[in-house]
C-alpha cells in the first residue's frame, strides 16, 4: 500500500503492507496527499506484531560498516540505527533519500495493549514511529534545502493574523487554538510542528490531540473510536489548504499551569525566545535530536542552520505573552482574556 505527499515542495512516497498503520499515517497527512512526478524521499516500512517475532529484517552490510555505537552503524552514504523497543531504520543518501524501517512489537507491549490500554498503546507506537520515519526526514530536508526552522506550537490564522501558542504537553495550547478555530473562525495551521523561514509561516496541519476535558470544554462530541495517544483523542480538523501564510506571527503566547491566580503578562521577545528554545531542548522531539543528526558522521555534509535566528526573525513584530492558567478557573474566562489581547 502506497501514497505520496508534497509537504511544501518536499515530495515523498510512503509504502507499507500494514493496513492499519497505512491509514493512520495517511489520515494524518491528508492535507498533503498528492501525485508526484518524482520523489526526493522514499520510505518503506513494515510493522511486525509480537507473534511474528524474528521475521523483521533490514538488509545492511554490518560486517563492512563502522560501528559508531550501540545499535548504530555507518558505511559510505548509508546509516543504520536500532532504537529502543524494536525500532530499526536504514537511511541511504543518494540522488534521493531512501529509508527502510521496521518495528517489532515486544511481548510486553502486546500484553499492555491487550489487557491494560486496549487502544492507546498501539496508537502511541504508531505516532512515535510516524515521527521517526516520516516527520523527521521531511523536516530534515526542509531545513537543509528550504532553510526552514521548526517551532513546537499550536498555531492559528485568520485574515493574515497569526497567533502562536507554545507550551509543554498539557499546558492548554491545543485547547486555546481549537477554541479560536471553532468559535472565531481561525484556521488551524499546526498542533505540534510549525515551520518558519523568517518571512513566512508554513502550516503543518495534522490531527489534533484533545483530552476528554478539552473535548467537553470545546463542546465537541466525544469520538470514542478516535485513536487515543497519551490520554488524548486524535481529531481530524477538516479540509485546510496547507499554503504558506505571507505574514509573521502577530501574537505569541507561552502557556503553562499555576496554582496561583491566572495571569497574562506581556514579556520581551528575547525572553519569549529563550523560553521557547529551552522547551525545545527539554522536549527532544525534533529531527536534529534523532538518528538523523548522525548524517554528518557519514558522507553527508550539511551547512549549519541558525535556527534561533530564523525563529527570531519570524517573531520580529510579534507581541509576546506568558499565560499562566489556574486549572480551577473556567476556560471560558481564559479564552476571553486571550481574545481581549488580540
Amino acid at each position: 500500500m502506497k501514497f505520496e505527499v508534497n509537504v511544501h515542495d518536499v515530495r515523498a512516497s510512503f509504502e507499507t503492507s500494514s493496513r492499519e498503520f497505512f491509514y493512520f499515517v495517511r489520515t494524518n497527512f491528508e492535507h498533503f496527499i498528492s501525485t508526484n512526478d518524482r520523489n526526493e524521499l522514499e520510505i518503506q516500512f513494515e510493522y511486525y506484531p509480537f507473534y511474528k517475532w524474528g521475521q523483521e529484517r533490514i538488509d545492511f552490510p554490518f560486517e563492512e560498516a563502522d560501528r559508531l555505537g550501540t545499535g548504530c552503524y555507518a558505511l559510505g552514504n548509508s546509516l543504520f540505527w536500532e532504537g529502543q523497543r524494536g525500532f530499526k531504520v536504514a537511511v541511504t543518501y543518494d540522488e534521493k533519500i531512501k529509508i527502510k524501517a521496521s518495528f517489532q512489537e515486544q511481548l510486553v507491549q502486546a500484553l499492555y495493549r491487550t489487557f491494560i490500554q486496549r487502544r492507546s498503546n498501539k496508537y502511541e507506537i504508531y505516532l512515535g514511529v510516524m515521527r521517526q520515519i516520516i516527520h523527521f526526514p521531511i523536516f530534515s530536508i526542509l531545513e537543509q534545502k528550504r532553510n526552514m526552522a521548526i517551532i513546537h506550537a499550536t498555531t492559528v490564522e485568520k485574515e493574515g493574523k497569526v497567533i502562536i501558542f507554545a507550551g509543554l504537553g498539557g499546558s492548554g495550547k491545543t485547547t486555546l487554538g481549537m477554541y479560536l478555530h471553532l468559535k472565531h473562525g481561525f484556521n488551524i495551521l499546526s498542533d505540534n510542528f510549525l515551520l518558519v523561514d523568517g518571512e513566512k509561516i508554513y502550516p503543518f496541519p495534522e490531527r489534533v490531540g484533545l483530552s476528554k476535558e478539552s473535548v467537553n470544554i470545546l463542546g465537541l462530541p466525544l469520538d470514542a473510536n478516535a485513536p487515543l495517544t497519551g490520554g488524548k483523542y486524535l481529531y481530524s480538523i477538516g479540509s485546510i489548504a496547507p499554503t504558506p501564510v505571507m505574514a509573521q506571527a502577530k501574537y505569541f503566547f507561552i502557556t503553562c499551569l499555576t496554582n496561583k491566580e491566572t495571569s497574562l503578562e506581556k514579556i520581551p521577545k528575547e525572553r519569549a525566545l529563550a523560553i521557547l528554545l529551552s522547551m525545545h531542548d527539554f522536549l527532544k522531539e525534533f529531527h536534529y535530536q534523532s538518528y538523523l543528526a548522525l548524517k554528518d558522521l557519514i558522507q553527508v555534509k550539511s551547512p549549519p542552520l541558525d535556527r534561533k535566528n530564523l525563529i527570531e526573525r519570524s517573531l520580529k513584530d510579534t507581541d509576546c505573552y506568558i499565560l499562566k492558567r489556574n486549572q480551577t478557573k473556567p476556560m471560558e474566562k481564559i479564552f476571553e482574556e486571550v481574545i481581549a489581547c488580540t
